[in-house]
C-alpha cells in the first residue's frame, strides 16, 4: 500500500543497501503516512474525538469545580490532567504527514510528558486518599505537614520534571532523525529513528514505573468508600496502558515497516482513552447524568458508613 508517493532513480552504487554488489537503477518508491492516505484518515478523526471529548470534560470540571466529584478527581490538577491529556492528543498528529525533524522531536517527549502528569497525580492522589483513612490517625503530624505544604503539588511537579528532564536530555545529546527505512527493493519508508534511541526506552520505562505505582496505590485502597476507591477505574486505565506499552515494543521486533507509523500512532491514542475513559469518564457520567451522587451529604454518608463498617469489623 502506497500511503505517500514520489519516485527517483537512484544509483546503486552509491545505494547503501547495495554498494559495490549491482549497478543496476531502480526505481524507490518513498513512502510515509499521508494526511489523505485510508490509514491516517481514522486516526484523524480520532484525534479531534478525544481532543473534543477532553475539551468537554475540561470545561464540566470548570463549570462545576466546587462540586465534591471534582474536588474528588483533583479540582485544579484534574483539569491539568485534562489540558495535558488534549495536548498530547494533538501531539498524534505529529505521526502523520511527512516526517520532518520538528515532527520527530514533537512525537514521543509531547506524549509521554503528559502521561508522566496524569500518572504521578493518579499515584499521589491515590497514595494520599489511602493516608487520610488508615494513616492519618496514626500519624497525625506527618499528614498535616503533607497539607501544610501541598504536598501532592510538590510530588507531581517533581515526577513531572524528572521526564522533562529525560525527554531534553535526549533532544540534545541523541535526538531523532529522519531516516529512511528500507521495504524492499524498490520502496523506502521515510520514518524518524526515535525507538532505538536509550532516551525513548527511558521515556516509556520511567511512565510505566509511574503507572505501576499506580497501580498498588489504588489497589490498597480498592476497600475504601466508593466516592473516594478508584481502584477498578485506575485498573483499567493501567491495564490498557501496560497492553500498548507491550504490543509497542512487539511490534517494533516483528518489522511491519509499512504499518509501523500507523501502529504507533493508534497504540498512543489506545492509551490516552484509557485514561480518560478509566478515570474522567466515571466522574463525567456522575456530574451530567448522576448529579444526587455529586453532593456533600453523599459522601459525609459514604464516608460514615465506611467507618461504621470498620470500626463494627475491628470490635468483632
Amino acid at each position: 500500500m502506497v500511503l505517500c508517493v514520489s519516485c527517483s532513480c537512484i544509483n546503486c552504487n552509491i545505494d547503501q543497501w547495495s554498494v559495490e554488489q549491482s549497478t543496476i537503477c531502480y526505481n524507490k518508491t518513498r513512502e510515509f503516512l499521508d494526511w489523505t492516505s485510508p490509514l491516517a484518515i481514522p486516526l484523524e478523526a480520532a484525534v479531534v474525538l478525544g481532543f473534543l471529548l477532553t475539551s468537554v470534560m475540561m470545561v464540566a470540571f470548570v463549570v462545576h469545580f466546587q462540586s465534591p466529584v471534582v474536588k474528588a478527581a483533583g479540582g485544579r490538577m484534574g483539569i491539568l490532567m485534562l489540558a495535558a491529556l488534549a495536548t498530547a492528543y494533538l501531539s498524534i498528529l505529529a505521526f502523520i504527514g511527512k516526517p520532518s525533524f520538528l515532527k520527530c522531536i514533537l512525537r514521543h517527549p509531547i506524549y509521554n510528558t503528559a502521561l508522566t502528569v496524569c500518572f504521578s497525580y493518579i499515584a499521589v492522589k491515590s497514595f494520599q486518599i489511602v493516608c487520610i483513612f488508615k494513616m492519618a490517625a496514626t500519624l497525625p503530624k506527618a499528614y498535616d505537614y503533607w497539607v501544610k505544604k501541598d504536598g501532592q503539588y510538590v510530588c507531581v511537579w517533581v515526577l513531572t520534571s524528572v521526564q522533562v528532564l529525560i525527554s531534553c536530555g535526549w533532544a540534545i545529546y541523541s535526538p531523532p532523525e529522519v531516516v529512511w527505512k528500507s521495504i524492499n527493493t524498490d520502496r523506502l519508508l521515510l520514518d524518524c529513528s526515535e525507538f532505538s534511541s536509550v532516551g525513548n526506552i527511558l521515556q516509556f520505562s520511567y511512565n510505566g514505573l509511574l503507572s505501576l505505582l499506580c497501580f498498588v496505590f489504588s489497589y490498597m485502597g480498592k476497600e475504601l468508600p466508593k466516592n473516594y476507591s478508584e481502584a477498578n477505574c485506575i485498573t483499567f486505565a493501567m491495564l490498557v496502558y501496560f497492553a500498548v506499552c507491550v504490543s509497542f515494543f512487539t511490534v517494533q521486533i516483528i518489522k511491519l515497516p509499512e504499518y509501523i507509523t500507523a501502529i504507533n500512532a493508534t497504540l498512543a491514542l489506545a492509551s490516552l482513552f484509557g485514561i480518560m475513559s478509566g478515570y474522567f469518564f466515571p466522574k463525567c457520567y456522575v456530574i451530567f447524568w448522576r448529579p444526587e451522587l455529586n453532593t456533600t451529604q453523599h459522601f459525609q454518608s459514604a464516608i460514615q458508613t465506611y467507618t461504621k463498617r470498620k470500626s463494627g469489623s475491628s470490635r468483632r
